[in-house]
């Protein structure tokens, strides 16, 4: 009986710290005018080494109205890219001191209220997302065709969503877009080239950040909290 008793309660400490969250994403981040990072860095965001996580993310009615056209209030270093997508949540693959410019999956984000964006609704204000990865050095925006899938489906600011990402050994990244229930609304894949098969899922926890040929031209704001 004491042996069983002491298999139940390592059995227990094992399952605890293997569950337990490494990042510590929960909360509510800006960006203010005229500036790419948020209060909160990369580094004080955590790791994570979870094949499957979530968050749920609301983003501020501004995300969807910001207004790029006077680019002489904010600094923009090439016009051509003022509604580029913008750095919302995910992170580094293959390590935990993999750098995210060489291998990341992200969530991406930009305003979706006019021609502007080719997921535009007629009459509305909204987000479009994106599944955004490097792989092995390669930029999304060098390879959009496999490196950056654009979801169809545009989401409302001030109301709950949750992201979930999934990472397999064979390089296939799974983004999804679900409601604040976790009920799927659409998703997307990206197949990356690298595999690193014993560490694929250890990365630094990437969250809010616009930008970077554009500063922000408004503050922006992004509420984080744990999913279901």
């Amino acid at each position: 009986m004491f042996c069983i008793f002491v298999f139940a309660v390592l059995l227990c400490s094992w399952s605890c710290v293997s569950s337990a969250p490494l990042d510590n994403i929960e909360g509510t981040y800006q960006v203010r005018k005229n500036l790419h990072y948020s209060n909160k860095t990369t580094v004080t965001w955590g790791e994570n080494s979870a094949k499957i996580w979530n968050v749920t993310v609301s983003l501020s009615s501004s995300t969807a109205t910001y207004d790029c056209s006077n680019t002489t209030s904010y600094e923009c270093l090439d016009p051509s890219w003022i509604y580029d997508y913008n750095k919302l949540w995910g992170k580094s693959r293959c390590g935990y001191a993999h750098g995210h410019h060489v291998d990341s999956d992200r969530f991406v984000w930009r305003r979706c209220s006019d021609p502007s964006c080719n997921a535009y609704i007629e009459g509305t204000k909204r987000v479009q997302l994106a599944a955004y990865s490097y792989d092995n050095g390669v930029a999304p925006f060098e390879n959009p065709k496999d490196l950056m899938k654009e979801f169809a489906t545009t989401i409302e600011t001030d109301k709950k969503y949750m992201l979930i990402m999934a990472m397999d050994a064979t390089g296939l990244s799974t983004f999804t877009l679900a409601d604040a229930s976790g009920n799927p609304m659409e998703t997307q894949t990206v197949q990356h080239t690298v595999t690193c098969p014993d560490n694929y899922f250890e990365g630094t926890v990437q969250g809010w950040y616009f930008g970077g040929t554009c500063r922000a031209p408004e503050d922006v704001l992004v509420t984080y909290s744990s999913g279901v």
